[in-house]
């Protein structure tokens, strides 16, 4: 959900640990982030903002998230995001695509990942 949040197809790997190589090099600006079941955006999650929050928590609980992002000319599959594929043949997509855009007179098939001619043209 973050990751999507900030625009990313979503969070590849996550780990929380106490890291001082990274930590020093960046400050923490949420705590507490509490989603709900289903969360669609960070309006469905409950968390706490700014410095006086942020006070005497350990570095132990610091989450990290390794967000991943397709670039354009790709799409990923909405069940196995972490990958993204090339599109094929005369085919283009956007950045963070589910599927690449076909000629005139075809569509994506999802189950095929191509593109198929429209049945009545």
């Amino acid at each position: 959900l973050i990751c999507r949040t900030m625009g990313y197809v979503g969070c590849y790997k996550q780990f929380n640990h106490d890291d001082w190589g990274i930590q020093g090099n960046y400050t923490s600006l949420i705590r507490s982030l509490t989603c709900s079941e289903g969360a669609s955006s960070m309006a469905d999650c409950s968390f706490f903002t700014g410095s006086s929050y942020l006070y005497g928590c350990g570095n132990e609980t610091d989450l990290f998230l390794q967000c991943t992002s397709c670039p354009e000319n790709t799409y990923y599959n909405k069940n196995s995001w972490i990958t993204c594929t090339d599109c094929p043949g005369n085919t283009t997509s956007r950045r963070n695509s589910q599927f690449c855009e076909c000629p005139a007179q075809h569509y994506w098939h999802f189950a095929s990942a191509g593109c198929l001619k429209c049945p009545f043209n």
